[in-house]
């Protein structure tokens, strides 16, 4: 059981961070062609130092690995204390990998 009513949860609040965008099922669907675009090309220079010996360079993992390692961030942080699991650290990580994957693509020449 839980010590507080849902709604007072701060994680409640983290849930309709995008309703200004989202509340419409056009809008949402926009937003998420757009969110899924933005992935394949932020995760595309740390899936090709991983898939390089793939026909494209591994360009179909790029969206997960980049999610797969923002995830696994957060949840080590969070896991640790070293932060609140809130909406935005998830952002936060998704740059942060994506970072990380573009400087080791261009520092090995990739």
């Amino acid at each position: 059981m839980l010590d507080e009513p849902v709604q007072a949860l701060p994680v409640v609040d983290d849930a309709r961070w995008s309703s200004a965008w989202t509340d419409s099922t056009s809008g949402a669907a926009l937003v998420w062609i757009i969110f899924l675009i933005v992935l394949g090309f932020a995760g595309r220079p740390l899936a090709r130092l991983l898939f390089r010996g793939f026909p494209d360079a591994g360009q179909g993992f790029a969206r997960i690995v980049l999610i797969l390692g923002a995830a696994w961030l957060v949840w080590a942080l969070a896991s640790y204390s070293v932060i609140e699991f809130r909406a935005i650290w998830s952002w936060y990580a998704i740059v942060a990998v994506a970072t990380i994957g573009w400087l080791l693509a261009n520092s090995s020449g990739g």
